[in-house]
């Protein structure tokens, strides 16, 4: 199986959820399968409360990746001091609410006064548990209206209609007198997990308290399948009773310790239907019951999807992890060598990794095996002894195959955008990893929608994401039409031979796993009037020549006289700059040379120097990879070639003492004003600080420029320092050649001045994270002018040499809650203090330090006494904005209910709302939800349907009109948040069927070939064909026989999509010449779809149509059939082959 790691949450001021069953949980997909329920359970109480949020996070985990629908929330519904749910359909309008209806009861009659405007209306009256209308009065213009004769102590339902403004919501209200409604029941686990041994315990909850003579529950429970934790007496039906005037009660189920190893089981707890009840949402709870006896054993194992890592799943978490050697992994029969072994981050985990050795990963579809063997004194262990050996364990295989990203035409055909005669179109096409290649694969080039397709041959790439595809334009190619050419996908048909990407014999692999690329599908790139094609035109054979060069420091710019191939980059030794002093000096490149447009660009290994004038630059024609032009000129060795240096005065080094840094460049500077940068040029941090600050001035004199600081860097401190060079002015070179300086930086500025004692020279106290999302913990953060060390003092050494006052009260401190805040760690300069309560905006703070034990770091000089030394109170009046929490439909769709993370003020209303990935549209009302102030009621334009995809997105207006909290704080904008429904769900309803085969150039299909029909619903469908002789299929008219295509499967048994395809291979005996196929035909032109044994439905559990009489489908002569043709199994011969000049023409015996 596969442990999924989760996260549960309860949304804040919530306690619908047990906190045992909060924070970290994991769940497990059974072998084979691929999906598992994970179940929270959710507190029953009597206490009125605001609906709330139970949220499940799936965290990062070994052996899968978290995608995109990574949270999911469930809103939970309070049950307590409210009415039942309506008994009948209920339809609703935005004309009513039950502010317009005015219900009073006796005994045995309701009143109803209706207080909107003058209208005719119906009125309706529901007993609670009939969905019958008990009653109707009216028509009538009438706004009163009496419902006599009721049986008192009963609940109705009072509805109001009218043709004009549709019908009310349904309104609750009881008879006087009488017996209250049934209760409502729900369970959930007491502690969740527990031993083996131990009791699974459940509180069963009613929303009333029982009765006189109590009320008894009825239970089912139930053992894992395959576990044994319950003996058999205690399982199936069971009773607990909830005592007169309780709301609760304790149900115990005991579990079997024992003495032997095996898988952690579920005790479940179902509460069964009851006439003196009714059943709760919360209808069933479960306990994880934890085996306690002997070592982990071993689950299941998967690979990574790169093949360098096998996750291994036990039974209990491992403790104890042995030497890597005590692992064997073999794939395809070869052993793949284990480099290290490691078990997950949390302490809990049951997990262990492997990392196999570089050169040694698993290639896709390989056969796994895992082995395991102890080693003494070596044993992978649990709390329950050591891990037996085990072999030949499979270990499911989730390497991925390479694929096509993406595909593009990468050559340049030049300023005409025509390829000429001898000319190479050039086919780029990038995998999703690293590739290589073996023999010659093809893909096709097509000449226009109306010209032949050419193979461009594999040219280069293999080892990388790309390969290069090329081919020689040869006449007659052209592209007469003017659309250019294109790349096809794999196509049949006149003009389309050797179209798609095509091996010819040869492999493309993963160049780390060796797996095979077997999917070589792509998008079709269109045709292109920027790539024409012209072999008349002679080709381009002047090469590209040296135009001139310049270095600006390390880096050589060389420009030709026309414009490059991009991919052609030579080494950067191909080139070389010489001083032509005579002196020997020269600079090689280094690195591959860049290539954009017409120009070169070249890093060399070292930096000119400014002075240095005569520079010469000659270029190496290489073997492989030489500079040239898209028509493939190469560009020729030259040499002696003037470089241009323009290479400003750079840093040498710096140094620091107290406010003053001194920077020293290799060259003098030009003093001048013009040439004096202003002081926000540089920038400088402190300490491994980010925080920036600028200099106060800046002196230039000779070869050096001071910084006058705004801080005193004391003995020992550090800095770094960087220059921002502007667009003009700054500083340059001396003299009227001077280059202006680049921007440059400059780390680890050490002041190495005489001792003296630390000091503190920064406090601020604030609120940070911890755990979550609030900031809820106080710390005062110390900043000294120095690095320290401590004694490592415990907890109160700290308290008696540290005092933090607030308002002049001393505050409590604790130790830091590590790892999730940061503690003192030495070697820095910054200490951390936490503390007990809270602190206002405003409040005074203040520290003081007794001395004891924090000391320089490197001299051992003690930190000198402070006394009530003023804290900065950073906390804000308000620490954060309101966040979106949730979204939900109403049951008509009408509505959406919008929940915040805290009381909202409205504002400017700019929301907007998309269905299926259509265009946002602002809904119609936006009103407050009366009594939840952080809800917000969207009325919609339409109405959204079931099975609909519907996003919600917010644009934080600029105007102070904003959605905002009490504190002024605004709603940040928010994209495509997820809209959840809360819709009836809807049947499958099929949208189209087609024939997706392609015949052969005679549109006729012959004996043993494939007729494919793919069939679409508007929604995922599940099938089931695992029972006997079990089929699902299209019926085909051939001729004047029905014949059925069948479920297209890949060998399962079932499955859910939202397009199933069918096939027929035809047999000798059909026959349909003249007027072709017809799909589906019943008596009325109808889709017909054949079930035999099998099952279909919508994957919401509603029905899935087979029929639909808005398609009709007639006789297809594109698709004839001719069962009496073999097939056609001989392969093309060569008739004849001719030669004219640079065209080869050869000859087959049939059509290609």
């Amino acid at each position: 199986g596969l442990t999924v790691d989760l996260t549960v949450a309860d949304a804040t001021g919530s306690d619908f959820v047990a906190s045992e069953d909060e924070d970290e949980k994991t769940v497990t997909i059974a072998a084979g399968k691929t999906s598992a329920a994970y179940s929270v359970a959710t507190q029953a109480d009597s206490t009125d409360e605001p609906n709330g949020d139970v949220t499940v996070t799936v965290k990062a985990g070994t052996g899968y990746k978290v995608g995109t629908a990574g949270s999911a929330a469930v809103t939970v519904h309070d049950d307590d001091a409210s009415a039942p749910a309506a008994p009948c359909a209920a339809t609703t309008s935005s004309f009513w609410d039950e502010s317009n209806i005015a219900l009073t009861s006796t005994t045995d009659s309701i009143a109803v006064n209706v207080t909107t405007n003058d209208v005719t209306v119906t009125y309706r009256l529901c007993k609670a548990g009939s969905s019958a209308i008990h009653a109707t009065g009216g028509p009538t213009s009438s706004k009163t209206h009496t419902f006599s004769s009721l049986d008192a102590g009963t609940q109705y339902w009072v509805r109001v209609e009218s043709a004009a403004q549709g019908a009310s919501q349904w309104v609750a209200i009881r008879t006087g007198g009488g017996t209250p409604a049934a209760p409502t029941v729900t369970i959930a686990a007491v502690a969740s997990p527990v031993t083996e041994g131990t009791a699974a315990r459940f509180r069963v909850t009613s929303s009333a308290a029982a009765p006189t003579g109590g009320l008894t529950v009825d239970l089912t429970v139930a053992d894992a399948t395959g576990s044994d934790f319950v003996a058999l007496g205690d399982e199936g039906s069971k009773t607990v009773t909830i005592a007169a005037g309780h709301t609760f009660a304790v149900y115990s189920v005991a579990t079997q310790a024992d003495r032997v190893g095996e898988p952690h089981g579920t005790v479940t707890a179902t509460v069964g239907l009851s006439t003196a009840y009714t059943v709760g949402i919360a209808g069933s709870a479960a306990v994880t019951v934890r085996d306690d006896d002997g070592p982990p054993i071993f689950v299941s194992a998967t690979t990574n999807t790169v093949g360098s890592e096998v996750a291994i799943t036990f039974s209990e978490p491992i403790t104890r992890l042995p030497v890597h050697a005590v692992w064997t992994v073999t794939a395809g029969g070869a052993v793949k060598d284990v480099i290290s072994s490691r078990i997950s981050d949390r302490s809990d985990s049951p997990v262990v990794t492997l990392a196999l050795a570089p050169g040694k990963r698993i290639a896709a579809g390989q056969t796994v095996k895992l082995r395991y063997t102890r080693l003494a004194g070596a044993a992978l262990a649990g709390a329950g002894g050591p891990v037996a050996d085990f072999s030949d364990r499979n270990v499911t295989n989730a390497v991925e195959r390479p694929t096509i990203v993406s595909v593009a035409i990468v050559s340049d055909p030049g300023p005409d955008k025509t390829y000429a005669r001898g000319d190479r179109i050039r086919v780029g096409v990038t995998f999703s990893e690293a590739v290589t290649v073996t023999g010659t694969p093809t893909i096709g080039v097509k000449m226009g929608a109306n010209g032949g397709t050419k193979p461009a041959a594999y040219e280069r790439g293999s080892g990388t994401t790309m390969l290069t595809f090329a081919y020689t334009v040869v006449s007659p190619n052209g592209t007469p039409d003017g659309d250019g050419i294109g790349v096809p996908v794999q196509t049949s048909g006149a003009g389309y031979a050797g179209s798609g990407l095509l091996l010819k014999g040869g492999a493309i692999r993963s160049a780390g796993t060796g797996s095979d690329a077997t999917d070589l599908t792509y998008a079709a790139v269109a045709f292109d009037p920027n790539h024409l094609v012209d072999s008349t035109q002679a080709a381009d054979t002047t090469a590209p020549t040296f135009v001139s060069a310049v270095v600006d420091g390390r880096t050589l710019t060389v420009t030709f006289s026309e414009t490059l191939d991009p991919t052609w980059r030579p080494a950067g030794e191909q080139f070389v700059v010489t001083d032509g002093d005579g002196d020997g000096d020269h600079e090689i490149g280094e690195g591959t040379a860049s290539v954009a447009g017409a120009v070169v660009t070249v890093r060399l290994e070292n930096r000119f120097l400014p002075t240095q004038t005569n520079l010469k630059l000659a270029y190496t024609k290489p073997g492989s990879n030489p500079l040239r032009d898209a028509a493939e000129n190469d560009v020729e060795s030259f040499s002696n070639k003037a470089v241009t240096n323009n290479t400003a005065p750079g840093p040498t080094g710096a140094t620091v003492s107290g406010k003053t840094l001194t920077i020293t460049f290799d060259l003098d500077l030009d003093t001048s004003a013009a040439a004096k940068p202003a002081p926000n040029r540089f920038r400088y941090t402190r300490g491994g600080s980010p925080e920036e600050h600028n200099p106060t001035a800046v002196t230039v004199s000779g070869k050096t420029v001071k910084l006058t600081l705004r801080h005193t860097v004391t003995r020992g401190e550090e800095l770094s320092v960087r220059y921002i060079a502007p667009a003009s002015g700054g500083l340059r070179g001396a003299g009227t050649s001077g280059h202006p300086v680049r921007s440059f930086a400059i780390d680890r500025v050490r002041n190495d001045t005489t001792k003296r004692l630390p000091r503190l020279s920064s406090a601020i106290a604030h609120f940070v994270r911890h755990l979550g999302d609030t900031p809820t913990i106080l710390e005062v953060k110390l900043t000294f002018d120095a690095l320290l060390r401590t004694d490592s003092p415990t907890l109160n050494d700290v308290e008696e040499a540290i005092e933090v006052k607030v308002d002049g009260a001393t505050r409590t401190l604790f130790d830091a809650p590590a790892p999730a805040l940061p503690a003192f760690l030495e070697g820095n300069n910054t200490y951390f203090i936490y503390l007990t309560g809270s602190l206002a905006h405003g409040q005074v703070v203040t520290v003081t330090y007794r001395g004891g034990y924090l000391h320089r770091l490197a001299e051992n000089i003690p930190l000198g006494h402070f006394t009530d030394y003023p804290v900065e109170n950073k906390v804000p009046p308000d620490l954060t904005a309101p966040e979106f929490k949730s979204a939900t439909t109403s049951p008509d769709g009408k509505k959406i209910f919008v929940t915040f993370s805290e009381p909202i003020l409205g504002g400017q209303a700019n929301f907007k709302v998309s269905v299926d990935g259509g265009a946002g549209v602002a809904p119609e009302f936006i009103h407050a939800v009366t009594g939840e102030p952080a809800k917000f009621r969207l009325t919609l334009k339409t109405a959204v349907k079931d099975g609909q995809d519907v996003k919600l997105s917010y644009t934080k207006p600029s105007s102070t009109s904003r959605f905002r909290d009490v504190a002024g704080n605004a709603l940040e904008s928010f994209e495509n948040k997820p809209v959840f429904e809360a819709l009836p769900d809807t049947a499958a309803s099929i949208v189209s069927a087609v024939i997706t085969s392609v015949p052969r150039s005679d549109d006729t299909y012959r004996k043993v070939e494939k007729i494919d029909v793919a069939v679409t619903w508007d929604k995922d469908v599940t099938w089931d064909l695992s029972a006997a002789n079990a089929k699902l299929g299209v019926r085909l008219q051939i001729g004047t026989d029905a014949k059925r295509a069948d479920l297209v499967t890949g060998g399962a048994t079932s499955g859910t999509a939202r397009v199933l395809r069918f096939r027929y291979r035809v047999v000798s005996t059909d026959s349909d010449t003249t007027d072709g196929i017809q799909l589906g035909r019943d008596n009325n032109s109808n889709l017909v779809l054949l079930k035999s044994g099998a099952t279909l439905q919508a994957a919401n559990g509603q029905s899935a149509a087979t029929n639909n009489a808005a398609l009709t489908f007639a006789a297809d002569a594109k698709h004839k059939v001719d069962g009496s043709l073999a097939a056609d199994t001989a392969a093309p011969t060569l008739s004849s082959a001719a030669g004219d000049g640079a065209t080869l023409t050869l000859t087959y015996n049939e059509r290609l």
